[in-house]
């Protein structure tokens, strides 16, 4: 069983993300309606908050979703991957937790714990801390399993200093989770 390393150089890239982004005029987010982002293979999906946009990622087949700060300083994400992986959930949790470890400076994991969606998709989320470029962040994942040889993870970062404010609205958008036929 090797897991594939893009949701490491995924996550990696996303930690630079804030001064990629052009941050949306206060009027476009207030009008904005709830977005929906699928991973690439279009197998899963969840359900945005307002004011949240899509921004594709240069040359890569993965759409995050952003909400920026007024001033553009930081860029709160949330991406979904699926890939091949063919053992069961405990296996393709344990692995990226021992491949987050090797790869983000001052790793830490600060829970991990059973969580469904509200259409029944069994998921583990686990809530981390790293250190990438110097700036903390808070990352929670919530991985699971598709049937055939497939698992998913969706990702959702904040800087530490906001994991307060956001660590309810990354639950709220997992329990939005479900997979397309």
């Amino acid at each position: 069983m090797i897991v594939p390393r893009p949701l490491l150089c995924l996550i990696l890239l996303l930690a630079a993300l804030g001064s990629a982004v052009i941050p949306a005029s206060a009027e476009a987010e207030a009008a904005a309606a709830p977005v929906v982002l699928a991973d690439g293979s279009q197998r899963v999906e969840v359900t945005l908050p307002s004011g949240w946009q899509l921004q594709p990622l240069p040359n890569l087949p993965i759409t995050v979703g952003v909400l920026m700060t007024e001033d553009g300083a930081d860029a709160t994400n949330v991406n979904l991957l699926c890939q091949p992986f063919d053992g069961d959930l405990g296996t393709y949790v344990q692995r990226n937790v021992d491949e987050l470890k090797a790869m983000l400076p001052e790793f830490n994991l600060e829970e991990q714990s059973p969580v469904k969606s509200a259409s029944g998709v069994e998921m583990t989320k686990l809530v981390t801390s790293s250190n990438p470029d110097g700036k903390t962040l808070r990352q929670t994942f919530f991985l699971g399993r598709l049937e055939g040889d497939l698992a998913f993870t969706l990702t959702c970062t904040c800087v530490l200093e906001k994991a307060k404010e956001f660590d309810p609205v990354f639950a709220q958008i997992a329990e939005t989770l479900r997979l397309k036929d």
